[in-house]
This record gives structure tokens, sequence and C-alpha cells, in this order.
């Protein structure tokens, strides 16, 4: 584990590969003495991909809003799709940010208008913008993809951690595990502005 008084501890989650035990430890031990991680993931997915991620949220928010409203949220009833800058809020405060939602795609006429249980209103598909950008839907699924990965490392390094068998919770993942991301883009701050950032583009 690489750190300092000033860093969050680095794991290299290679180590899982040569010396699952080890990275086992390592995980163990900062988890419950700080709680938080960075991660050196690329023994798994490649820098690369991220790069390319990035680089493919810049081109999507560098659209004109027209373009960008053509996912708009308000088009799905799973909450998926592209909200403008202060359409999105944190107790009751704007955040001061321009964003687009994707997450697990299912047949929405079978799952996605179902209203019972509550939370099969969160299933349908995703809206993307292949006919202006189709560049983006491939290159953020491969990062899904690389990220859902490293997730079962974790989730299988922490079931080590708690002293059970490393596959104890993957039935509970086996059929198409939920996931959701945003891409986010904040605007160059001034003091009027809720939330800072200095025209940033992230992947959360």
């Amino acid at each position: 584990v690489q750190m300092s008084e000033k860093t969050l501890p680095l794991l290299d989650i290679g180590l899982w590969f040569e010396n699952p035990r080890g990275f086992v430890e390592q995980l163990r031990h900062v988890c419950h003495t700080i709680g938080f991680f960075l991660l050196k993931y690329d023994k798994v997915m490649s820098t690369k991909v991220a790069e390319r991620a990035l680089k493919e949220t810049k081109i999507f928010f560098d659209y004109p809003l027209e373009k960008k409203l053509s996912l708009s949220y308000e088009n799905s009833p799973e909450f998926r799709g592209y909200m403008k800058l202060g359409v999105e809020n944190t107790a009751g405060v704007v955040d001061i940010r321009e964003q687009v939602e994707f997450a697990t795609e299912t047949d929405s006429s079978v799952a996605g208008w179902k209203l019972w249980p509550p939370y099969e209103r969160l299933r349908g598909r995703n809206q993307w913008p292949d006919d202006f950008q189709p560049s983006l839907r491939p290159t953020i699924m491969e990062y899904v993809n690389g990220t859902l990965e490293i997730a079962n490392i974790i989730r299988r390094a922490l079931c080590m951690a708690l002293g059970l068998s490393a596959d104890a919770l993957d039935h509970m993942f086996d059929n198409d595990p939920h996931w959701a991301m945003k891409l986010v883009s904040y605007p160059v701050p001034n003091e009027n502005m809720s939330s800072s950032g200095a025209n940033h583009r992230y992947i959360h």
C-alpha cells in the first residue's frame, strides 16, 4: 500500500491475481482504519478506456443544448437521460451542473412500466445520442464493463476480508446486476453558484 500523511492509500488490484490473500489483507486494513482508498486498476482495465470515456463525455457536453435536450430525462419514466444546468438539486439547493444518466438496460415494455415493487420503475432503456454521437455508447459501455469487473473483484475480496468465501455473494449479482452512472459537467463557477468546479467533466 502506497501512502503518506496527506494522501489516501493506493491499492493495486494487480496483487489480487498474484497474491489474493495479500490484497485482501491490505483492503481489510484500509477499510478498518481509514475507510477510503484509491485503486490502481490497469491489470483489469486499461487507463486508455477511462481516457476515451472522458473524451467522449467532453464531446457530448460541448454539443448545443438543443441536441442534448433530445435525450431529456423527461422522456424517460425511468429517469434516464440528460438534465440541463440547474435542474438537479440536493436538499433543495440547486446543483450547478448538467448531467446525463445511464443504467442497466432492460426491455421497457416488460419491466420498465411496472409500478410495483417500486424498484421496477428504475428498469428500462437508456437514451443514447446515436444519431449525433454514435461513438458515445460503445465507449461508455466499454468503461462500464471494465468497472463492473473491478467491482466483482472488490466484492469478492471484501467477502474474504469478512471471513466468508470469495463467492459468498456471487449469486446476488449473477443475473444482470443493476448499475447506474452519470456523466457530469460543471461550468466555470461564480459567486452565485452553490457548486464548485472549473468547467470539469466527470464520470460518476
